[in-house]
């Protein structure tokens, strides 16, 4: 072959090699897109199947029930210690001492019995003999934290015995600002303390006190309407937020 047969067969066979190179480039890409769009839908619909969200749903409400895993050192401690615990567990000589046992059993009767308080949570919801507008939208936010508070505002109807209705509301807002724990002093603290008017309450919740907003306000009002037919409605509206309040310590007020 001469020079210029070789130099032309040369530059074809490099323009083959390159056209071939590309193509395994495009085909590789495409493949991996699909894999990657294969992943995604599987992983969707996981992470939006009805049992996934229930336990999502159930996590949030256990870190707001045990508000003290929420802290720092606690939840880290929880978070490492616990599943190394169970590890050394499967150690006949270690699992044989009763403070082996109890702390063994112990976790997963937290789990247990914190899955039934969240089953009556939902019951006792679905029970209340008036509307509440506003508060399972609330409860459910994707933002439902323990250190992020919304501003809320909480608005009964009374029919009747408006005087007790006041006397709730005003009874929740003092238990209400307890419930403030203490902020980081470098930063502003922006959550609003509780107030009450006539028929309504007023103030910053986190994950913890709307959960409390339940079990001493609506309740109580609930206990009230059975009574005797009080209340119309509770409309519970967000106002503003959520803000971000760092705990400036690992202790709380209550």
């Amino acid at each position: 072959m001469d020079p210029v047969e070789k130099a032309v067969y040369e530059k074809r066979k490099l323009e083959k090699e390159d056209r071939d190179l590309r193509d395994r480039e495009r085909k590789r890409e495409e493949r991996n897109r699909k894999f990657q769009e294969r992943i995604e839908s599987l992983f969707g619909a996981f992470f939006m199947s009805k049992p996934f969200l229930s336990f999502r749903l159930y996590c949030r409400f256990f870190l707001a029930d045990y508000w003290f895993f929420n802290y720092t050192v606690i939840g880290l401690l929880s978070v490492l210690g616990i599943p190394t615990f169970y590890v050394t567990c499967v150690v006949p000589s270690f699992f044989q001492e009763p403070i082996v046992q109890f702390f063994f059993y112990l976790f997963p009767a937290m789990a247990f019995a914190e899955w039934i308080r969240y089953l009556n949570f939902h019951r006792r919801l679905k029970r209340i003999g008036f509307p509440i507008n506003g508060y399972e939208a609330l409860y459910r936010h994707e933002e439902f934290d323990y250190y992020k508070w919304f501003e809320i505002e909480v608005r009964v109807s009374a029919v009747k015995n408006e005087p007790a209705v006041q006397a709730l509301l005003e009874s929740f807002c003092i238990r209400a600002k307890r419930f403030f724990y203490p902020h980081d002093i470098e930063s502003k603290d922006l959550r609003r303390s509780w107030e009450h008017g006539t028929l309504t309450a007023t103030g910053s919740a986190n994950s913890r006190l709307i959960l409390f907003l339940f079990r001493s306000l609506i309740v109580q009002l609930d206990e009230l309407n059975r009574f005797e037919r009080s209340v119309g409605a509770v409309e519970v509206t967000i106002l503003s937020g959520p803000v971000l309040a760092e705990a400036k310590s690992n202790q709380s007020y209550d």
